[in-house]
């Protein structure tokens, strides 16, 4: 049955504050279902509301899974119930192989991961790229050094705000950071604690070179994580099952 919402309606959990500010730009409304466990929500969100409980009249057109491994039951459960789309949105990797097992057999419309090398860490064979982006506030080059080891997907969202605001960042090669920063041309990376400091001297000696690699990160920013292609991409997923009928 063809949906009777001006516009795509998405059921979620509250999961990133920094992602769930990115798809507040995206051409859909959210209810944010605040159940036993969930998080607390830090900020409002445009286009969203927030439900304890999910009553007859509510009717999403899709369900969106931020954590499957605590929320998938719940989701499975409404989806059914509803006969709407179920989608899952990967922010983290998998801690052992035991949280694969875990997951085996769960069943998804789509899984949507941050890159290609994301998905494969979880072992998805249905899935939707769709890289992040971050909506930069300034394009002044900062003359600022940014330091952040990362432990998970979502914490590349800080890389590329750094980066979109023209700094030079520092940090190892973790997870996505390797696919995002090119090293010595937007960016600088280390495995050895020592080669930090030595590449950070060497900065601060030298600030041309870091106005140099600042202006490069904001080109990657543009050219690989734009905003427009990031909106494009969620909207024309979120509205395959939308024009669904």
């Amino acid at each position: 049955m063809k949906s009777k919402n001006p516009r795509p309606l998405i059921l979620t959990i509250f999961e990133n504050s920094k992602y769930q500010e990115l798809l507040s730009h995206i051409d859909a409304d959210f209810i944010f279902y605040k159940c036993s466990g969930s998080k607390n929500i830090d900020q409002e969100y445009k286009n969203s509301i927030i439900l304890s409980d999910i009553t007859p009249n509510v009717k999403p057109d899709i369900f969106l899974c931020q954590n499957i491994l605590t929320q998938y039951s719940i989701f499975h459960e409404l989806a059914s119930e509803n006969r709407k789309p179920l989608l899952a949105l990967h922010h983290n990797v998998p801690t052992s192989p035991a949280e694969i097992d875990a997951i085996y057999g769960l069943k998804f419309s789509k899984e949507i991961y941050y890159s290609v090398e994301h998905s494969y860490t979880w072992e998805s064979r249905n899935s939707e790229i769709i890289p992040p982006t971050v909506f930069k506030k300034s394009s002044i080059i900062n003359y600022c050094l940014y330091l952040n080891n990362n432990r998970s997907f979502s914490n590349c969202l800080d890389i590329l705000e750094a980066m979109s605001n023209g700094n030079c960042v520092v940090s190892k090669p973790d997870l996505e950071v390797r696919n995002i920063i090119n090293n010595g041309y937007n960016g600088f990376l280390y495995l050895d604690p020592k080669d930090e400091k030595s590449i950070v001297e060497k900065l601060l000696k030298n600030k041309d070179l870091i106005t140099e690699v600042g202006k490069n990160a904001i080109k990657t920013i543009d050219n690989k994580y734009s905003n427009e292609n990031f909106i494009k991409n969620w909207n024309s997923l979120i509205y395959h099952y939308y024009n669904k009928e």
